[in-house]
């Protein structure tokens, strides 16, 4: 319980402090879902912004900014993504098309560099092109919007699919989505690009228990409300689910369970279900706050081979908690995850049932202005904590079953426009293996990261 308990100090401190991310690069540049417009913006709509090109009918819309912003006016009604930050949220290099019709390309990169060791062991300074990302958007018709994201990481060691989704656009209330869709448990998995973040590294929770980034072939519902002013969002799927994968290692492993062959056929022809409910109070000059509660519950295990029973259904389920705040230049988010999973009787003791993590970051603005010929630029310092007990509990002898990392990491981040950033960091981690047995480890790493 004390990983539990430091975990929700730390979120709830967060959620007393206030959200944003500082003033994402993103927000006033991508896709949303719209709403009507009227003269008069009702209770239940969001709040007045700036002209957008419109595509779909009245409730149904798809709105994406062209060329620079006009002033506020006061007869339009600005549609606010689900996800700040999400595939929905994005800037775009190049926008193609009329009224009718509409193509947005874009992307992003990340280049690191690392110097790392663990207990004094190192092989030195090594460089690593880690992703290289393109963004596919297209309205097909005034209802209907297809969303892609095509992957290359490591060079080009490994290429996939991340998302390819359909929106049928009904209303902001209720709309459809199918195809690859990214899974809605916890905000990172949703919000995950580089340049979104100033610390090299992914949180530890959002990689090891949320096996992010996860996508799925499936389909379901999504929609915004806006009562009194204040915006609550779903998502709720149902698509493939994880794979035998998760108890293939040595331990248990969820991030294992992302099996190539997970988008062409379900393993047990079971679907798995995931859902997220979000809130938002409404926007406020220096101060704001999101919070959402999200889960998954999968059967993971074949149950049939060649029409023979061999097993028995096995559930897999995890819950998770993300919040943001901002207030002024200070910025924190936080996500906790709990991971419960059915196992089979005959797998060894460094298997687990239950996983548990948490990471917590606070950022802060130290200068934004113009500098040499960037006009936009920003200065940022950021500190994150992460932990994970990826086996939860004691061994059957009573001792400590080992397989926790805490890591503390530090770091500034350069940001000569929003929508990239040039960061340098250190981090410090604190390991009990499977065994047991304390290991110690860190670096310094570089990295850069930019949209295009």
């Amino acid at each position: 319980m004390r990983g539990f308990g430091i975990a929700a100090l730390l979120l709830c401190i967060g959620t007393a402090a206030a959200q944003e991310i500082p003033t994402s690069p993103l927000t006033s540049a991508a896709p949303s879902l719209g709403t009507a417009p009227a003269a008069t913006v009702p209770a239940d709509s969001p709040p007045a912004e700036r002209e957008v090109t419109t595509y779909g009918a009245d409730k149904a819309r798809f709105d994406i900014p062209l060329g620079k912003a006009a002033a506020p006016m006061q007869n339009t009604v600005r549609d606010e993504p689900m996800v700040r930050g999400g595939i929905y949220d994005r800037p775009y290099l190049l926008r193609l098309g009329s009224a009718s019709t509409d193509v947005a390309i874009g992307g992003y990169f990340e280049l690191v560099g690392s110097y790392l060791q663990q207990v004094g062991i190192s092989d030195g300074f090594s460089a690593e092109a880690r992703r290289f990302n393109i963004f596919l958007t297209s309205k097909i018709a005034d209802r209907l919007r297809l969303t892609s994201e095509l992957e290359f990481e490591h060079g080009t060691q490994t290429i996939g699919l991340e998302t390819a989704a359909l929106d049928v656009l009904l209303h902001h209330t209720l709309n459809l989505r199918g195809g690859v869709i990214l899974v809605p448990i916890g905000k990172f998995n949703l919000a995950h690009d580089a340049p979104l973040y100033d610390i090299v590294d992914r949180p530890l929770v959002s990689t090891r228990i949320i096996p992010s980034t996860l996508s799925e072939v499936g389909g379901g519902l999504f929609g915004i409300f806006y009562p009194g002013g204040h915006k609550l969002t779903y998502e709720a799927y149902v698509v493939n689910g994880l794979t035998d994968g998760v108890i293939a290692a040595e331990g248990t492993r969820l991030s294992g369970g992302k099996q190539g062959n997970r988008f062409e056929r379900d393993n047990n022809g079971l679907p798995a279900f995931s859902g997220r409910i979000g809130y938002a109070l409404p926007p406020r000059k220096l101060f704001r706050l999101e919070t959402a509660l999200s889960f998954y519950s999968s059967i993971y295990n074949t149950l049939q081979i060649d029409g023979l029973v061999v097993d028995d259904p096995r559930w897999l389920h995890i819950l998770a908690w993300d919040v943001e705040s901002s207030l002024g230049p200070l910025t924190v988010r936080g996500e906790l995850a709990y991971a419960r999973i059915d196992l089979p009787p005959t797998l060894t003791a460094r298997h687990t049932t239950e996983q548990l993590g948490f990471y917590y970051e606070a950022l802060g603005t130290i200068f934004s202005r113009p500098i040499f010929m960037f006009s936009r630029a920003s200065l940022l310092a950021v500190v994150r904590l992460d932990w994970v007990d990826l086996h939860r509990g004691q061994q059957a002898s009573g001792e400590a079953s080992g397989d926790e990392t805490t890591r503390l990491s530090l770091g500034l981040s350069f940001r000569p426009a929003p929508t990239t950033s040039l960061r340098i960091g250190y981090y410090h981690e604190w390991i009990s293996d499977a065994l047991g047995n304390p290991i110690r480890g860190g670096g310094v790493q570089l990295g850069m990261a930019s949209y295009f």
